[in-house]
Parts: C-alpha cells; sequence; structure tokens
C-alpha cells in the first residue's frame, strides 16, 4: 500500500482518509466478528481493564523494540490493573496518541480473549523477521498477528485524535519512525 500524508487542515484531504479509514476498518471486521461463545462472553475469560496508568518514558525503559506497550500489573492483589507506557517522542499530543492506541488495544484484546504474552510473542517474531521495516509496517497489521482487530480499530482512533489534536500525521510518523530508531540502537528487540 502507498504510504500517504495527511493534512489535518485541508478538509478534501481529511475526507478521503476518513473514508479509506472507513473502507479499511469495515474490511477487517466483516468477515468476522469478535470471538465468542454462545452465551455472548469473551472467547477467554481474562481480567479486563479495570484500572490502569498511562506514562511516557525514555527510549531505555521499553521492555522491547515497541513505541507502546501494556502489561497487566498485580497490585495490591487488584486483577485488570495495567500498566500503558510509550516512548516519550518530546510531544505530548504525540505520546498521548500513543497512550489512547494502546488503552484501545489493551480494551478490545481483553474482550475478545487475546492474552497479552501472546501479543508480547508476536511482536518479538514480527521484529526478528522484519524488524528493519519503516514506514506504515508494524506488528499489528500483520496478517498472523492475533490482535490485528484490536489494532485496526486503535489505529483509526489514533487517526481522529490526529485530527482533533492538529498533529500532522506525516509528522507523527516521522517521529514514530525516529523512536523505532532509536529503540534499536538501544538494542532492544
Amino acid at each position: 500500500m502507498k504510504k500517504q500524508t495527511l493534512d489535518c487542515k485541508n478538509p478534501a484531504a481529511w475526507a478521503a482518509m476518513k473514508r479509506q479509514t472507513h473502507r479499511e476498518m469495515m474490511r477487517a471486521f466483516a468477515p468476522k466478528r469478535f470471538p465468542k461463545n454462545a452465551g455472548g462472553k469473551p472467547a477467554k475469560k481474562l481480567n479486563g481493564v479495570r484500572h490502569f496508568r498511562a506514562t511516557a518514558i525514555p527510549v531505555k525503559d521499553m521492555r522491547y523494540c515497541t513505541v507502546g506497550d501494556y502489561r497487566e500489573l498485580p497490585l495490591k492483589g487488584i486483577p485488570g490493573y495495567w500498566d500503558i507506557t510509550c516512548t516519550d517522542l518530546g510531544n505530548w499530543r504525540y505520546n498521548f496518541q500513543i497512550l489512547i492506541h494502546e488503552l484501545v488495544e489493551v480494551a478490545i484484546t481483553q474482550h475478545q480473549g487475546i492474552a497479552e504474552p501472546d501479543i508480547v510473542k508476536c511482536d518479538k517474531k514480527w521484529n526478528a523477521k522484519f524488524g528493519d521495516v519503516e514506514g506504515d509496517d508494524e506488528p499489528g497489521f500483520w496478517s498472523k498477528a492475533p490482535y490485528r482487530q484490536a489494532h485496526t480499530m486503535a489505529t483509526s482512533i489514533e487517526l481522529a485524535m490526529a485530527a482533533m489534536l492538529d498533529v500532522s500525521w506525516s509528522d507523527y510518523g516521522k517521529a514514530i519512525d525516529k523512536a523505532w530508531k532509536d529503540l534499536r540502537k538501544a538494542g532492544k528487540k
């Protein structure tokens, strides 16, 4: 797919991107709905998202090569407490977009019964196989990613936030590409 840039101040460009994003979302969600059992409950019993902490942190403190991460932490015996982190991109709006993306993604994956260790395993496998790719490619869009639907929805919300916060999608993408390079330089895998 050709890499596109979005000028949020151009209404025609924004409308075209919204239509394209909507079509991509519909393709991702239309073939199959969320995996549920007959009772309408998630396929696998997980703790859900009851509490969370969202923080932008330096590259050196990220768990592995990713700009956004989440993990469930046992906190005073409370299940469903999530620590959501992002690589600090030096711009609060960029950080906010990544953190919102991660929050949406963790909520959907918990609902779908996709465990966080499976997501990390997929990310690391993608990084080992395609890690030097830049641009729009990332683990969540990989056809083998168990959380692809959640990632697609989270990205569409991230795109909407870019418009609301007057963020150039192109400049944001460049900041993320730089963060990926910094993560690799720091030896994150």
